[in-house]
């Protein structure tokens, strides 16, 4: 999938399902600007960031498991003995064809 003729970082079909996770700039604005630019100068195959309801409309159509679009490292997050899990400029999601 692409916006802007940019392709998402991570997605891919997993039986019925979907999956997909890029990077935003919610968190850590700058920073992810700077990563992107640095990445785009470097490399030839480009990125962009991505708001978490521009990669909500890849999901139209399909229903979103939970917890929804949210941060990769919040994302059904196991327990853990050192504290939760930060959140992170990655957003992500799994969603599935509604049930009929």
């Amino acid at each position: 999938m692409a916006s802007a003729g940019i392709p998402c970082a991570h997605c891919s079909r997993v039986g019925q399902g979907w999956l997909l996770c890029d990077d935003t700039e919610v968190l850590r604005p700058a920073g992810m600007r700077e990563m992107i630019r640095q990445w785009n100068e470097a490399g030839e195959n480009p990125r962009i960031n991505r708001s978490p309801a521009q990669l909500a409309r890849f999901f139209d159509g399909l229903e979103m498991l939970e917890p929804g679009l949210v941060s990769v490292s919040l994302w059904r997050p196991d327990a853990a003995e050192v504290g939760a899990p930060a959140a992170v400029d990655d957003f992500g999601a799994v969603a599935r064809k509604p049930s009929l």
